[in-house]
């Protein structure tokens, strides 16, 4: 029969359970079921996954592309061409994109007579080739000495041709896209590439202008104009198109390609 002890009671109708073999690791768990082993795993993984969310997190939106710069005796100033790296093509996301490209450059000093820059542009596009088209940018910023606050500009019929390509409804302009697509695939041509040649021939004949009139001017402009129809008439001639096709090219090519 078992003895009471005083000083250190308990009940003898119970099993008496066997001390923890702490020397052995395979039986060493804490009180969830986990070896220290697993937990420390998981705790690296998590402790991982968090540096690369918030480095991914913390990526630009944007790269800059190139900049430029001219100074005269009362004006300094800077252009910045960036292209646009998100998917989210809303005045609220390209505004924020703008804005900081702003913020990082409205203190350059890159001028002789000049701490910084009097006018700042910043154009926004969504793709290097469409950098190629000056005009081609989604959204521009202007500061200038006239406004007090940053000027800020969208290609509304960009974004929203862009935005639309997220969804699985049809506008007017989407069915005009796919009609205007459909025609330019039976003469064996796609329509950002078709845009890109034309913007490729607008640039090499004011080029050759340039040589030809380097003061610029009506014979410049002139000049520019006869190489257009030139080069047109013979695209014309060899995919046999209308001649309106390329104002609709111009048209969709500037908004629905980045």
């Amino acid at each position: 029969m078992e003895k009471f002890d005083k000083e250190n009671p308990y009940d003898p109708t119970q099993k008496k359970q066997k001390p923890i073999n702490v020397s052995n690791p395979q039986k060493t768990k804490l009180s969830n079921g986990f070896s220290k082993k697993t937990l420390l795993f998981v705790g690296l993984f998590t402790l991982l996954f968090f540096i690369v969310l918030i480095n991914f997190a913390g990526e630009p939106k944007y790269e800059i592309l190139r900049e430029e710069y001219s100074e005269t005796s009362n004006k300094a100033q800077l252009i910045e061409y960036a292209i646009y790296k998100d998917t989210i093509y809303n005045e609220e996301s390209l505004k924020s994109v703008v804005l900081k490209i702003y913020d990082e450059h409205k203190n350059k000093d890159l001028f002789e007579n000049f701490d910084a820059p009097t006018v700042l542009a910043v154009y926004l596009y969504t793709s290097k080739e469409s950098a190629n088209d000056k005009s081609a940018w989604i959204c521009m910023l202007l500061k200038s000495p006239t406004n007090e606050e940053p000027r800020i500009s969208y290609n509304n019929l960009k974004m929203n041709s862009l935005e639309g390509l997220n969804d699985n409804k049809k506008d007017k302009s989407e069915v005009a896209n796919e009609k205007l697509q459909l025609y330019l695939e039976e003469r064996n041509l796609e329509l950002c590439s078709f845009y890109k040649q034309l913007g490729d021939m607008e640039l090499e004949s004011i080029k050759k202008a340039d040589i030809k009139y380097p003061e610029f001017g009506l014979k410049h402009r002139e000049y520019v104009e006869s190489i257009r129809v030139e080069e047109r008439m013979k695209l014309i001639q060899k995919y046999n198109l209308t001649d309106s096709i390329f104002g609709q090219v111009s048209t969709f090519g500037m908004a629905y390609c980045k």
